[in-house]
């Protein structure tokens, strides 16, 4: 007999999940929420003070696409987790849920590019790259509106905002991954692979940064396509 979906959430607020090897209850639970049962009653779980059952949470969340805007905004903090997994997990749903009033997300997202743990690091460049053009807009308008609360300043995205714009030569990105700025080298890769610079130019760009992991981060360009709306 299977368990329903109240039951399935009564067992991962147990911790009971750590037992399931196999992942039977997490992914029970994802395919009942992609049924249409009700998003908000993820929130038990995604707000609990047990990090293990709100990574649990954190992940179905990640996991259900546009179906997670139904408590986006219920769930913003999810980004400044003390937990980077969750950190890891929310990023997905900035990119599907935000919209042009959510620039705070957006803010949020390029602070993760100073985040203390790598693989979020690259994850937030991976988002940044991948964010529509309002997205960016959204968030590059906010940060122009607002002082404080992120140590990346609004004069740090311009090369974000001008990629939308214009034209930005190879000798200008060449100039900008040279600084001695580590965000703007990492902008500056960013807003190259807006431009859809072939991937070759990227990677010669991250060379010329000196910077590891902007150069692993380019070695996976061939293998990916880029997401730009």
């Amino acid at each position: 007999m299977s368990k329903s979906t109240e039951d399935l959430i009564n067992e991962i607020l147990k911790g009971s999940y750590e037992s399931d090897i196999n992942g039977d209850l997490l992914n029970d639970l994802l395919e009942d929420f992609q049924k249409g049962f009700p998003v908000v009653n993820l929130l038990p779980l995604i707000k609990s003070q047990d990090r293990r059952v709100s990574r649990a949470g954190s992940w179905i969340l990640s996991e259900l696409g546009t179906k997670a805007c139904e408590v986006f905004h219920e769930t913003k903090s999810l980004i400044h987790s003390f937990d980077p997994k969750v950190r890891f997990y929310y990023i997905d749903c900035i990119l599907v849920c935000a919209g042009e009033e959510d620039g705070d997300s957006i803010k949020d997202l390029l602070s993760l590019l100073e985040d203390e743990v790598a693989f979020v690091r690259w994850r937030s460049m991976d988002a940044l790259c991948r964010l529509s053009e309002s997205q960016l807009l959204a968030g590059i308008s906010w940060m122009n509106s607002k002082d404080g609360g992120s140590t990346i300043s609004y004069s740090d995205v311009q090369i974000l905002q001008d990629s939308l714009q214009e034209r930005i030569s190879f000798s200008h990105f060449k100039e900008l991954v040279k600084s001695e700025n580590l965000i703007q080298k990492k902008l500056a890769i960013i807003a190259a692979i807006r431009k859809k610079l072939e991937p070759k130019m990227v990677c010669e760009l991250a060379e010329f940064s000196k910077d590891e992991e902007i150069i692993d981060f380019c070695k996976d360009l061939p293998s990916l396509t880029w997401v730009v709306h």
